[in-house]
C-alpha cells in the first residue's frame, strides 16, 4: 500500500513548522500514506471488534480518513474509519500518531541544512488540491477500482486459520485476579482514554514467571520468549480480554548485548511447541499473543560517569531505566504483529539503583504505550 490517503477536497498531507514560528510557515511537506495507516487500521479494527460493531474477518472493509474541524490550515485531528456494507465504525487519533510521516520530512529538511539538529518543530495534518480528479493524486485508488470520497478497499489475504473468541465472564476473570503492579517502571496514564480503556489482560502466573525467567536468561545479553494463550469475549458484553497462558523460549535467536534477533528456526520451534499445545490441551484457539525481552543492562552514566540523578536520595522510585521500548522495539513489534492489534510488548529492565524493573505495552494512538495487567490467583 504505498497511495496516498484522501479526502474529497483534497491530498492529506502532515506540513512542519518551527516550534517559534509566529506566522507558522510551512517548510515542507510529507503525504500521508496508505502505508503510514496500517497500525492506525489495525487499532481501528480492534476497537470495532471489542465495541461489537466490526466483523473477526478483513476481507471487504474499507478505510477512510475523516479530518477533526479546521483551525485555521489544519485538522483538529482525525479519525478513521472502517465500513463494509453492514458494518461501519470510527476511531479517533491525535497528530502525535503520525509521528512517523512527519519524520520523513524533518529527516529531508536536517539533510538540507534547513534544520539544525537542536531545532524544535511542530507538525499538522492539512490537505493539499489533489491533481487526479476522483480522490488520488495519479487518479486511481490502491488495488482496482476507484476511490469514492476517500474511501479506500482493504483486501487482505489471510496467512493462517481465522481469529477465533472463546467465551467467558470477564467479571468472574477480574474477582479472581489482581493488578500486577510490583516492580512497575511506568504506570499508564489514567488520564489518557485511549490509553486508559485499553483491553483486560490477564495472566497466568505461570506465563509470567516464565516470561520472566526467559527474559533473564541471556544474563550479559538480551533473550526473549513469545507469550501464548487466547481471546476471549465477554458473555455479558461485547468486549474483548486477553488470557496469557504460557510463554514460549526465544531458542535459536542471535543474542546480543543491546539486541534479539529472532531466526527461521526460532520461529519454527516457536510454532511446534504452539501445535504440540493446541493438541494436547484441546486448545484449538491458542495463539501467540506478544513477545517479552530482557534489556539485561543498566542505565548509560551521564558525562560525568554517574548513573543515579543527584535527586536519586529524594525520589521515591528511581525514573532511570532500561525497561523501555527502544524505536527498534516498537519498530519490531509493529512489524511482526500487523493485522494483531492486540499483542503486548513486555520488558524486564534495571533502574540506576540496580533495582529490577518491568514495562508492558499495548498498541495506542499508533505505537506502543505503557499498559497495565492482571494476574489470576489461583489456589
Amino acid at each position: 500500500m504505498t497511495q496516498a490517503a484522501t479526502v474529497p477536497e483534497g491530498v492529506l498531507t502532515v506540513a512542519v513548522v518551527r516550534k517559534d514560528d509566529p506566522d507558522l510557515r510551512v517548510l515542507d511537506c510529507e503525504a500521508l500514506l496508505n502505508s503510514d495507516l496500517v497500525a492506525l487500521r489495525d487499532e481501528t479494527w480492534w476497537s470495532g471488534v471489542r465495541a461489537g460493531q466490526l466483523p473477526l474477518e478483513w476481507q471487504g472493509l474499507a478505510l477512510r480518513v475523516v479530518p477533526g474541524p479546521r483551525a485555521g490550515p489544519c485538522f483538529r485531528g482525525f479519525s478513521l474509519e472502517l465500513s463494509d456494507p453492514r458494518h461501519r465504525y470510527a476511531h479517533r487519533f491525535s497528530i502525535y500518531s503520525l509521528r512517523d510521516t512527519a519524520q520523513r520530512a524533518i529527516a529531508r529538511l536536517l539533510k538540507q541544512k534547513v534544520l539544525e539538529a537542536d531545532d524544535t518543530v511542530n507538525y499538522y495534518l492539512t490537505a493539499l488540491p489533489q491533481a487526479g480528479g476522483n480522490g488520488d493524486p495519479d487518479g486511481s485508488g490502491p488495488g482496482n477500482g476507484k476511490s469514492s470520497g476517500g474511501a479506500t478497499a482493504i483486501k487482505v489475504k489471510p496467512r493462517s486459520q481465522g481469529l477465533v473468541l472463546d467465551e467467558a465472564s470477564l467479571e468472574k476473570y477480574l474477582a479472581a485476579s489482581a493488578p500486577l503492579t510490583a516492580g512497575w517502571a511506568t504506570p499508564p496514564d489514567p488520564s489518557d482514554p485511549q490509553k486508559s480503556s485499553a483491553m483486560t489482560v490477564l495472566f497466568e502466573r505461570d506465563a509470567w514467571e516464565l516470561g520472566y525467567r526467559f527474559a533473564r536468561r541471556g544474563k550479559e545479553v538480551e533473550s526473549a520468549a513469545v507469550w501464548t494463550g487466547r481471546l476471549l469475549r465477554d458473555t455479558a458484553s461485547s468486549e474483548v480480554f486477553m488470557l496469557v497462558e504460557w510463554a514460549i523460549e526465544a531458542c535459536d535467536a542471535a543474542e546480543d548485548r543491546y539486541s534479539v534477533m529472532f531466526s527461521g528456526e526460532t520461529w519454527a520451534r516457536v510454532r511446534a511447541q504452539l501445535d504440540e499445545r493446541r493438541k494436547r490441551l484441546h486448545r484449538p484457539h491458542e495463539i501467540i499473543l506478544g513477545s517479552v525481552h530482557g534489556h539485561n543492562f543498566t542505565p548509560a552514566a551521564d558525562e560525568d560517569g554517574h548513573q543515579a540523578c543527584e535527586d536519586c536520595e529524594l525520589r521515591a522510585t528511581c525514573l532511570h531505566t532500561t525497561a523501555v521500548a527502544s524505536a527498534l522495539d516498537i519498530q519490531w513489534h509493529k512489524s511482526v504483529f500487523v493485522g494483531q492489534p492486540y499483542a503486548i510488548l513486555g520488558i524486564w529492565g534495571w533502574t540506576a539503583r540496580g533495582e529490577e524493573v518491568w514495562q508492558l505495552y499495548g498498541l495506542a494512538d499508533g505505537t506502543l504505550a505503557p499498559r497495565g495487567a492482571r494476574v489470576l490467583c489461583r489456589a
